[in-house]
């Protein structure tokens, strides 16, 4: 994908989505690394990624700063890339403390540079362009022409987005989100309270979605979308679409999709596919 300029990444597009790797353009294996772990401080490098699950210094998501560009966080620990002491002439990196200050906000060009709200003329730069383990990431003036050692790609982790034991909101295609209440009905009106919270369990490729604080599951059973203790029934097939978006099919009685109606009402499993009615936008 491309980057559009003051508008954050298409993918992580704030932190209610998944994590992301930095890259380098041209060097998909170097990502942008905090050194030595994820304590204020520390400094921006280039290192080999490394598993999602050991990554927590290697992953990040942006914050929007209304009319001002977008805070690159942690995913661990919430600390910011920040330009130390605001001075765009000492070059490496660090994470900081987040502060509403110039020097920690961050908007991107449709090249795929990452620009200095301080100064839009001062990018993120691989020192010396060495890509290589530990080359320290500066910000330095960006190049006339777009240069791999100031172009970056941002990416989510590969296959579908959910992950063992996060949990989720599912937005549905009205921009509303699927809410299971108390008394077990199921729709598509909810907001972002409790009612709407799913914990995530995965079964290889497939995935459980338990109501957070309770031991509700969503099911499909005899034809309908419904609730059970997570058997058999509430066991999912997922279909990826992109940008966070899945599709939820019936392990147990496969052709049947967890689906939504334009007015937020359930829709017949049996007669809901992976069209809009059938699709569902994962975010934390």
């Amino acid at each position: 994908f491309s980057f559009k300029k003051t508008d954050p990444p298409r993918l992580p597009s704030s932190t209610k989505t998944m994590p992301f790797f930095i890259s380098a353009q041209g060097h998909k294996d170097l990502v942008l690394d905090a050194a030595g772990g994820v304590g204020e401080k520390a400094k921006l490098q280039l290192f080999p990624r490394k598993p999602w699950n050991e990554a927590d210094n290697q992953l990040w998501n942006v914050e929007p700063v209304k009319g001002k560009g977008y805070y690159i966080v942690n995913k661990k620990t919430g600390f910011c890339f920040d330009i130390p002491g605001g001075d765009l002439h000492k070059h490496q990196l660090q994470i900081f403390t987040k502060k509403d200050a110039p020097h920690q906000i961050w908007t991107f060009s449709p090249e795929g540079h990452i620009c200095s709200a301080k100064n839009q003329k001062f990018v993120l730069d691989v020192a010396g362009k060495k890509f290589a383990a530990h080359t320290p990431i500066n910000v330095f003036e960006r190049k006339d022409q777009a240069e791999q050692n100031q172009c970056f790609t941002l990416e989510t982790r590969p296959g579908h987005p959910f992950h063992k034991d996060t949990v989720v909101h599912l937005r549905t295609s009205s921009g509303r989100n699927l809410k299971l209440s108390d008394d077990k009905t199921i729709c598509g009106n909810g907001g972002e309270g409790k009612h709407a919270r799913f914990v995530v369990h995965r079964e290889g490729e497939n995935v459980k979605l338990q109501k957070e604080g309770t031991q509700d599951y969503l099911a499909v059973r005899d034809g309908k979308l419904t609730t059970g203790g997570g058997g058999p029934f509430t066991e999912f097939k997922v279909h990826a679409h992109g940008d966070n978006k899945v599709s939820l099919e019936s392990l147990k009685n496969p052709g049947q999709f967890v689906g939504i109606k334009n007015d937020g009402s359930a829709k017949d499993p049996a007669n809901t596919a992976k069209g809009a009615h059938g699709q569902f936008t994962v975010y934390l």
